[in-house]
């Protein structure tokens, strides 16, 4: 490899000169012009690549995402879909880290105590420059683990009621937007399309996050 990066400065009238020195004086005429159709198209593709290899980075940001509930929600899936989407056209090169709380499948304190803890361990050698809490769980994680482990890194939060997000230990750090769950008006516009209904049914889960 040093002697192609090496030879891709030599000028084309002095290559035959150079591959003789590398294979000895007595390489043979064949010998030299294999070596030759080998080296020539190498150099060819180093030279054509060269510009790309010479172009400024962007400069590279960390961003990790905390989600309430898992991948096989769809409100999660585009979320994630719309986040990727907008930091593609960023001037950074953001490296995006999608983690998972999952509270509906392990809503049990013990386990919920567990997984924020691997998190803290995983990022503890690899901060990042953004945190995005999206749900009340993610945010109450960072509400009770922002000092101590992530200090100092700006939290975007969403999905969450308001009476969190007007969180006394929310400082200067935090900035987000709440949600308003108002059923009666997803009802109205529910009716408004199909006035001819009679029956209503709500499915949900038995989780803390479906109670709520």
């Amino acid at each position: 490899m040093f002697v192609l990066v090496w030879l891709a400065r030599v000028p084309a009238p002095k290559i035959s000169r150079v591959l003789r020195l590398i294979c000895g004086k007595n390489a043979g005429r064949n010998e030299l012009s294999r070596l030759r159709s080998l080296v020539i198209p190498i150099l060819g593709s180093c030279l054509l690549f060269q510009p790309a290899a010479n172009a400024q980075l962007k400069p590279v940001r960390r961003v990790v995402i905390f989600y309430e509930l898992g991948v096989s929600s769809p409100a999660v899936a585009l979320m994630d879909r719309e986040i990727r989407a907008t930091f593609d056209a960023s001037r950074y090169q953001v490296e995006l880290y999608a983690e998972y709380l999952e509270t509906t499948l392990f809503n049990d304190p013990t386990d919920q105590q567990r997984i924020r803890e691997s998190y803290i361990r995983k990022y503890q050698n690899r901060k990042p420059d953004l945190i995005i809490a999206l749900g009340p769980s993610p945010l109450q994680f960072m509400v009770d683990s922002h000092e101590k482990s992530f200090a100092d890194i700006p939290v975007v939060f969403g999905g969450t009621s308001e009476p969190q997000a007007d969180h006394p230990m929310l400082d200067s750090h935090f900035t987000g937007c709440w949600e308003i769950f108002e059923p009666a008006r997803t009802l109205d516009a529910a009716l408004r399309l199909q006035p001819g209904s009679r029956h209503v049914v709500v499915v949900g889960g038995t989780s803390a996050f479906d109670k709520h």
